[in-house]
């Protein structure tokens, strides 16, 4: 037997230049490319049968997996191979270049290989999210289109042990449209791969546009619209009373970005001139921190004397910054993945009270919103506040079920004595959460976990990788979304 043969059924690779051992549990450091010593150091010290141990298992034919869940060498370096693609955003044919295989220290291996292990290891992942989530969930989803294809992401949402769990469970393109139809065939299809049907589904977390809400009146359940697509409406119409300054500023920062005088300014500030663009009200707050922060030494560039802020226009600008800084601040606050929605409706609120004009999309009842009844009741129930009627009809969905176990009924008296028992009876109290389903206290108020997997798409996808097959991206993408929920050991036959 070869040290080799003997790290690798002892020790199971973790970080670079650690192992675990697979017997006593302890993480053993050796360097990569000088041998084995630091390991057959401590097989020898702590564990001096391990010769006779790795002879009898050799002798009944049998490996790591099948009697301790560890895997062997060949797995070992599949999973290397594996983890290195996903977390990296490396295309799928890196394994097949010579210079990679020339400085990895995994067995060469091939696309097709690969693309095997990718659908075992999908395949068992979804099948234990399938078990987890259980028959009362929520769903997370929205759209993202790269080049003339659509993606439509879809999140599960559900309670686990120790709190909401949101997972990606599809990431399939929208060949039929992207009507409200097709998207519940989307979804439909997804869930069916999980063993599960629409009729699962207690709420939908989305973006407030209308085809969500037709969606979402279409399966019969509330939409609990984007917060953060909400303040972004909100920051526009509030932004329309300072256009004429931002429209100064973005003309200032057009002029500052031309090589010669980019290059001037340069000179006096390592600074960039920054535009806005037309998507998200964020890229306005930028722009006018950049101009506060550069002002100074935009002065010394003498194509832009003329169209530099002044006097009254600059003081406006200033008033301008420490607002925007208050407001963007709130849209902070709101990316947190943890965030509820009655802390949303708090930062609502003090905005609104604030600034007036974002009540049209800020407030309760807006126009835009869905299912305000349902948002108002989980934001109360949460808070242990008192339910109306129609916000305890609204939750009746997640009211738990009666338990299984009937109480037994009560002697039976004389009429005085029933009527007697009848008036001691209290009144029925308002419901708390224990009154419903753990789901309802994981309703998220945002769908920007869709929006940073997005934004992890376009290093997988990029231009020159167009033509992935979207089986492979959509596999590539759910392996890293759910990246906790596997090991080596999810690879093993």
């Amino acid at each position: 037997m070869t040290s080799r043969q003997l790290a690798a059924f002892f020790f199971t690779p973790l970080e670079p230049g650690h192992y675990r051992c697979n017997i006593c549990e302890q993480t053993r450091k050796q360097a990569a490319r000088t041998g084995y010593t630091n390991l057959m150091s401590h097989l020898q010290s702590v564990h001096p049968t391990h010769g006779e141990e790795y002879a009898e298992f050799q002798a009944r034919n049998l490996t790591t997996l099948e009697v301790f869940g560890f895997v062997d060498e060949v797995t070992s370096h599949m999973y290397d191979w594996l983890r290195w693609i996903v977390e990296r955003n490396l295309p799928l044919s890196e394994v097949e270049t010579p210079l990679t295989r020339q400085l990895v220290r995994m067995r060469p291996t091939s696309v097709s290989t690969l693309k095997t292990y990718m659908a075992r290891v999908a395949a068992r992942v979804g099948t234990i999210i399938a078990e987890e989530m259980g028959t009362c969930i929520g769903i997370m989803w929205d759209g993202w289109s790269c080049g003339t294809r659509h993606y439509v992401a879809v999140f599960v949402v559900y309670h686990g042990p120790n709190g909401p769990i949101e997972r990606l469970i599809g990431l399939s393109p929208a060949e039929d449209g992207q009507t409200a139809d097709a998207q519940i065939e989307i979804m439909a299809a997804i869930l069916e791969v999980y063993g599960k049907t629409t009729r699962m589904i207690k709420f939908v977390v989305g973006d407030n546009c209308v085809t969500n809400q037709a969606l979402a009146t279409k399966l019969g359940v509330p939409l609990v619209g984007c917060a953060s697509h909400r303040f972004n409406l909100a920051m526009v119409k509030y932004l329309t009373n300072s256009a004429d300054l931002i429209s100064q500023i973005r003309d200032l920062m057009t002029t500052l970005r031309l090589p010669n005088n980019a290059a001037q300014l340069a000179l006096h500030t390592p600074l960039l001139a920054e535009r806005s663009n037309a998507t998200r009200w964020s890229s306005v707050w930028k722009m006018v921190d950049k101009y506060v922060r550069i002002r100074d030494a935009a002065k010394h560039v003498a194509a832009v004397e003329d169209i530099l802020p002044r006097g009254n226009a600059h003081r406006r600008i200033v008033g301008l910054h420490a607002k925007l800084k208050e407001l963007h601040s709130v849209c902070e606050k709101l990316q947190h993945h943890k965030r509820t929605l009655g802390e949303v409706r708090a930062l609502f609120d003090a905005c609104i009270k604030k600034y007036p004009i974002m009540d049209s999309y800020l407030g309760e009842d807006a126009a835009i919103v869905h299912s305000p009844v349902f948002e108002s009741a989980v934001v109360k129930i949460t808070s242990a506040l008192p339910l109306s009627t129609a916000e305890q009809a609204a939750l009746e969905p997640f009211r738990k079920s009666p338990s299984s176990e009937a109480q037994e009924p009560p002697p039976a008296g004389d009429f005085a004595t029933q009527v007697l028992r009848q008036a001691k009876k209290p009144r029925r109290a308002q419901p708390t959460m224990a009154d419903y389903v753990a789901l309802l206290g994981a309703v998220p108020p945002t769908s920007n976990r869709c929006e940073r997997l997005f934004s992890e798409c376009k290093y997988v996808l990029e231009l020159h990788r167009a033509a992935m097959h979207p089986a492979n991206f959509e596999r590539l993408v759910f392996l890293k979304a759910n990246r906790d929920m596997w090991n080596a050991s999810t690879l093993a036959p």
